[in-house]
């Protein structure tokens, strides 16, 4: 297993923990879109006062509309696939589709751009 898929798969894993240890924080959130612009001024603020001294990745919001968000992740633990992974998630836990787009900025990933898109759900 490659460490990227390894790392997705943590994410994975990982989401689910957030969910119960701290199911609250996605009830201040009225979907997934969102919560994820709100990472790096609210969600990793609060992960900071639990855990000081954590390293944590760097999110810049580039465009968001009601459909679409589009951000740099910045990380020089290149955990780019987890972030992934944990994207998806809050998709699924908010019951909404997605299409998430990552571009390598910077070959090692460091430096990641998502675009990240709200699908509409699938019609029976």
């Amino acid at each position: 297993m490659s460490v990227n898929d390894l790392l997705y798969a943590y994410g994975k894993t990982f989401f689910a923990v957030l969910e119960k240890n701290h199911a609250n924080i996605f009830s201040l959130y009225s979907g997934p879109l969102e919560m994820l612009a709100s990472i790096e001024n609210h969600i990793h603020v609060e992960v900071r006062k639990l855990y000081p001294g954590a390293e944590l990745p760097t999110f810049r919001i580039i465009q968001q509309d009601d459909n679409s968000l589009e951000m740099m992740y910045y990380s020089d633990s290149s955990m780019y696939m987890f972030t992934k992974a944990l994207m998806e998630q809050t998709f699924a836990h908010y019951h909404e589709n997605s299409r998430i787009e990552l571009e390598m900025v910077q070959e090692n990933g460091t430096q990641v751009r998502f675009r990240i898109y709200k699908e509409p759900h699938a019609v029976s």
